[in-house]
């Protein structure tokens, strides 16, 4: 039978350059990704739906199934499930398939070897001339093309490659526009406490010198107390003051952010007197 890479055109040896690998290792991340989660109720219950910080426990149990998974595949088929999903495959430098030991060394020192510097390993295939990373320089090991890409294929590989160029960005832009919402409503918070602080000081002179609170806020800017009414940052409204008891007592009230409220009272001096 005429050998399926000699019909379609393609060495079996050309190398697969830097994109095609990367975005097999994705699609292999991407499987990862329940077992992530599971690991990480199992192991780290309190870690939440989406784990972000995993126990030690967890990183290296995730760390082993990792290395399992890359070891069994290649060794049993030549290329993990996103290897095979963009038709590559690793042999060794006589075009065989890698034995055991190879394979063994490849994913565990290779690949913490091309990692351990920036990644710069990985980044290699960019640079070198066969497309070697530092982990198959190491193991005596080669990616290959074995087949050409469906166009639905290559979709999906664009795909991956754009949403990780994307995430990054869209990460980006929500934590700049939260943190700058998160001050402002702590602003805007210090603003209507030191609003309902003035006005509780300015209604409390205002009982002192007159026996009574005050009928409203109007009246303590009329009388000069309040050369101007405090209106909340957010609404532009006057804060809620009411006067009780005959204006015995009044209170004022401004809601924060949190949605908490806030509550004030001044008493005037004839509240503070016994009744006759």
């Amino acid at each position: 039978m005429e050998d399926i890479n000699r019909v379609v055109g393609i060495n079996e040896e050309q190398p697969a350059g830097f994109l095609l690998r990367f975005g097999a290792l994705l699609i292999d991340g991407f499987l990862f990704v329940p077992l992530y989660i599971l690991i990480g109720y199992l192991v780290t219950p309190d870690a939440g739906l989406l784990p972000v910080r995993l126990s030690f426990a967890a990183n290296i149990l995730l760390l082993l199934l990792w290395w399992g998974y890359n070891i069994f595949f290649l060794w049993k088929y030549q290329a993990t499930l996103g290897k095979r999903f963009l038709g590559i495959k690793i042999i060794d430098n006589e075009g065989r398939t890698p034995n055991l030991k190879s394979i063994i060394i490849r994913e565990t020192i290779g690949k913490i070897v091309s990692g351990i510097v920036f990644n710069l390993g990985y980044l290699w295939v960019i640079f070198n001339k066969h497309k070697l990373a530092w982990h198959d320089k190491i193991a005596h090991t080669r990616a290959v093309k074995v087949r050409h890409l469906p166009l639905w294929r290559k979709v999906v590989l664009f795909a991956l490659l754009l949403l990780i160029f994307l995430i990054p960005i869209f990460s980006g832009l929500f934590l700049t526009t939260k943190k700058p919402r998160h001050q402002l409503d702590q602003a805007a918070d210090a603003k209507r406490r030191a609003d309902v602080a003035e006005i509780v000081s300015t209604a409390r002179q205002f009982c002192l010198e007159k026996g009574r609170c005050p009928s409203n806020l109007q009246e303590l800017q009329r009388t000069g107390y309040l050369k101007q009414i405090p209106r909340d940052p957010a609404t532009h409204r006057e804060y809620f003051y009411r006067p009780r008891l005959n204006n015995r007592n009044c209170v004022v009230q401004a809601t924060l952010s949190t949605h908490k409220t806030i509550v004030r009272f001044c008493f005037s001096t004839a509240s503070l007197s016994p009744t006759p």
